[in-house]
């Protein structure tokens, strides 16, 4: 993941073929599976390295208005053979 290496993230969120980051700075990147538009960058690809999502990185967005939204639905992460990103 060299397109976010240094950034220092501070927020980082997956679902089961996709994940989320936002840095420090307050940009937000997507990647993974995005067959039905969850990466947020209205088109249907996937994209195998962290994208940059414009319209979510202009320091309108907070830390905590996302943690308002987020569900912690397990306190562990097994390892895949399948649909890794």
């Amino acid at each position: 993941m060299t397109i976010l290496d240094g950034s220092g993230i501070s927020l980082l969120a997956s679902g089961w073929r996709h994940s989320l980051a936002v840095t420090q700075a307050g940009a937000v990147y997507s990647w993974g599976r995005g067959v039905n538009g969850q990466l947020g960058l209205r088109e249907e690809e996937d994209r195998y390295q962290p994208t940059l999502l414009p319209s979510l990185s202009r320091g309108q967005l907070r830390r905590e208005q996302l943690l308002a939204t987020a569900q912690l639905r397990c306190n562990s992460m097994e390892l895949a053979d399948r649909y890794a990103v």
